[in-house]
C-alpha cells in the first residue's frame, strides 16, 4: 500500500517590500491537488468522519466490516474495565498549498467548505497528535465468540477489530489575494501569478486512522490459554503476524476511506 510518513513542504515565501520585478522573478507555489495517504500499512484505514469534539477511543474494539467500508462503533468488544494505553506524539505529515477544488472531493478537508475561493487559498497542516491501542486481556472474549458464531466461517476474513488508533490534527491557515501595486510585503506565496498573504484565519479538525486486526486472528488470540500471549499486545502481535506472513491482508478494490457507523 502506498504510505507517505513525512511531506514537508516550506511552500510560504516571506517578503517585506519586494519591488514588482523581484515578485515576476519568485518561483510560484503549485497547490497540491491530492492529500497522500497517510495510512502506513495495510490493516489501517482512514476514517473519514470528524472527531472534532468526540472521544476517538470509541473505536477501539470495535468491528471492521471491509465489505461496505464501516467501522461499527456499536458493535464493540472493548471489555467496560479495559485498558487503552494512550500515547502523545508530535509527528508532521503533511504541509502544503491545496487545490480549492480538493475541498470537495477528500473527506479530511470537508471542515473548509464554504471557506475558500478563487481569492482565498489554504495552506494545510496534517499532525499525527496522538495514538492508543488495547491489549488481549481488554477484549470480551464471549462476545467476540458469541459474534463470530453468527459469521459463517468463509466469511469472516471480511471482519476485523479495531486494535488501535492515530489521532490527526487537520488545520488550515488562509491567505488572501492582496493587489500588486508596484511591491508587495508580507507572509505569503505567489500562486497563479498572484499574491497571497496570510490572513488572520484558521480551522482546524480532528481526524482518525484505526488500526485493525482480522477477526480470525484476534479469536485465536483471545482464546489462548499461553499467558505470554493473553499479556501481550495486539498490536504487536498482529505487525509481528503481518511481517512474518501468517496473516495476508487482500488490498481493497479501491483505496477508501471508511464510514464510522455508531448505530445499528
Amino acid at each position: 500500500m502506498k504510505s507517505i510518513l513525512k511531506l514537508t513542504i516550506m511552500s510560504m515565501l516571506f517578503c517585506a517590500g519586494c519591488d514588482d520585478d523581484y515578485f515576476k522573478r519568485m518561483t510560484p507555489v503549485k497547490p497540491v491537488s491530492e492529500l497522500p495517504v497517510f495510512t502506513k500499512q495495510e490493516n489501517e484505514i482512514e476514517i473519514a468522519d470528524s472527531f472534532k469534539g468526540t472521544d476517538p477511543t470509541m473505536v477501539l474494539g470495535a468491528i471492521v466490516e471491509r465489505t461496505n467500508g464501516q467501522v461499527n462503533s456499536f458493535v464493540n468488544f472493548l471489555k467496560d474495565d479495559g485498558k487503552i494505553e494512550k500515547k502523545a506524539v508530535s509527528e508532521l505529515a503533511f504541509r502544503d498549498f491545496v487545490e480549492n477544488s480538493l475541498v470537495a472531493d477528500a473527506e479530511w478537508l470537508t471542515f473548509l467548505k464554504g471557506q475558500l475561493n478563487d481569492s482565498i487559498r489554504a495552506e494545510v497542516t496534517v499532525t499525527e497528535v496522538s495514538n492508543a491501542s488495547i491489549g488481549i486481556s481488554s477484549i470480551d472474549k464471549d462476545k467476540l465468540q458469541a459474534f463470530a458464531q453468527t459469521i459463517a466461517q468463509d466469511k469472516r476474513d471480511d471482519y476485523g477489530v479495531v486494535i488501535a488508533y492515530r489521532d490527526f490534527v487537520v488545520s488550515a491557515s488562509f491567505f488572501k489575494e492582496q493587489a500588486i501595486e508596484g511591491n508587495v510585503s508580507g507572509y505569503g506565496a505567489k500562486i497563479g501569478g498572484k499574491w497571497f498573504g496570510k490572513n488572520e484565519g484558521l480551522s482546524a479538525d480532528h481526524r482518525v486512522i484505526a488500526v485493525w486486526s482480522p477477526l480470525p486472528f484476534v479469536i485465536e488470540n483471545v482464546s489462548s490459554s499461553d499467558r505470554t500471549i493473553s499479556a501481550a499486545s495486539l498490536t504487536a502481535l498482529t505487525n509481528k503476524a503481518l511481517k512474518d506472513g501468517k496473516i495476508r491482508i487482500s488490498p481493497l478494490d479501491r483505496q477508501r476511506q471508511f464510514r464510522l457507523r455508531t448505530r445499528p
